[in-house]
Formats: structure tokens, sequence, C-alpha cells
């Protein structure tokens, strides 16, 4: 009886383990398909970003999700600089697990392209944005894409008319220039105090050299030589960072009376 007993429970403890270790495989081989794991933010194609594919540079301009409407918008500047007369593409879109996604054309433009993904799983991780070109070829595929935790969230994607999409991209030009404006001040500002501290280290030095050997003397003036140089490349580059601050401004202000205009026609 106690030899039966002991068999019984050798049986079930046995089970439990096996049930365990394959309970733990099939949630580590299907968790992808029922977790939502976000993709490591490095992944994603950050705005603004251009890449040189198939002799075009293409730049992401904008990427926006509603969960709402379980959609994403993705705004695609494209400059052919193959000259080839082939300026239409074939989109698709895939999530993590391979699924393609239905990709509808808003705007098509031979430089400008505003798509909508459609039809989103309900938990995703990560988007892969496919872009070909329209004949079979031995081109490679340019291949963008958006995480959870990068896409812009939106309450909503407006629908919106051709008017409305142009205006959009010009206030997505400007705050891209100006925040290129601000990255550039912040640099000039970081290079101006260097230099400052650059002056009163020079002070010093000379300060010192009035106690000093011929020797000590010839190290300083080494010393104050190196710093001068150093301020020198800093007050170059802050002056090349000053022209590209008045060619943002100027590109700016040309788009605000573009938009000025495409707003009144």
């Amino acid at each position: 009886m106690a030899s039966e007993r002991k068999k019984r429970n050798r049986n079930i403890f046995f089970s439990i383990v096996l049930f365990l270790f394959i309970g733990g495989y099939t949630v580590f081989f299907t968790s992808r398909f029922w977790l939502r794991i976000p993709v490591q933010s490095g992944n994603a194609t950050k705005i603004g970003t251009t890449v040189d594919w198939n002799d075009r540079e293409v730049k992401l301009i904008r990427w926006e999700y509603s969960k709402q409407q379980n959609e994403m918008e993705v705004e695609l500047d494209i400059t052919n600089k193959r000259y080839d007369g082939i300026n239409r593409y074939k989109f698709s879109a895939v999530d993590l697990n391979g699924n393609p996604l239905y990709v509808d054309k808003i705007i098509e433009e031979d430089d400008w392209i505003v798509l909508q993904i459609k039809d989103l799983p309900s938990r995703w991780s990560d988007i892969s944005l496919r872009m070909d070109m329209p004949k079979e070829s031995e081109d490679t595929t340019l291949k963008l894409y958006s995480s959870l935790q990068d896409v812009k969230k939106v309450g909503k994607i407006e629908k919106r008319s051709r008017t409305e999409y142009k205006v959009l991209r010009c206030d997505s030009q400007i705050a891209d220039y100006n925040k290129k404006i601000q990255k550039a001040e912040q640099k000039q500002g970081k290079l101006n105090q260097e230099n400052l501290r650059i002056d009163d280290k020079i002070a010093e030095l000379k300060e010192k050299e009035t106690y000093q050997t011929d020797e000590e003397k010839e190290n300083t003036e080494q010393l104050i030589s190196d710093a001068e140089s150093q301020k020198q490349m800093n007050t170059d580059e802050m002056e090349e960072l000053k022209n590209k601050v008045t060619e943002y401004q100027q590109r700016v202000s040309n788009i605000e009376k573009q938009k000025e205009k495409i707003a009144n026609e």
C-alpha cells in the first residue's frame, strides 16, 4: 500500500514537472503572438532621417499612429537623382510576425508621398514599411521602421484635402528647420562658454609666467598657443553655425510665404 502511494506521488510529481517544462517552452515560443513586446527605441527610423536608396534620397517627414482608428499615416519626401523618369513606387508593410498590412496611397507625387497603413493588429510592437521600384529588378527594398514607443501618437488621423496636406507639409518643414536652428544656437552657446573659459586659462598662464624660468616659460607659451588655437577653431565653428542659422531662417521665411500662398489658393 505504501509502495503504491509512493509510486503514485512520484508519477504526479513527474507529471507536474513535465507540464511545467512543456508549458514554459510553449509560453516562450508563442509569447510574441500574445504579448506586446516593444522593440528597442534605436531600431526605429527617426523623423527627419534621409536614406540613400537606388539613386534616390528618401526622407521620413512624419509617422503618426491613431490607436482609436487602428491606423498610421506616413509622409515621405523623395528626390530622384537618377533622372530615369520613374517616380512611382510600390509600398507594403508588415508587422513583427511578418503579417502583411494594407497600405493606401493618399498622396502620390514625384517628390512627395503620403501613405496610410490600416487595420493594424490589436497588439503590435513594431511595423516595417517597405518601398520597392515599380518593376521587378535587382534593386533592393527600402525598409523603414516604427515602434510602439517611438511613433507619434495622435487622437485621430484627419481626412484632409490635398491643400491641407500641402499646408501640413509646410508645417513639418518649418518645424524641422526650427529644430536645426535651436540645435545650432545651443552649440554656439556652448562654444562661446568654452572660449570664455579659455580666455580665463590664458590669463592665468600669462600671470604665472612672471615667476617662471625660461624653460617653464617655453612650456607655458606652448600651452597658451594650444589654447589660442582651440579658441580660433571654436570661433570659426561659431561663424559657420551663425551662417547656417541665417540660411535656415531664410528657408523658414520662404516656406511660410509658400504656405500662405497655398492656403489662399
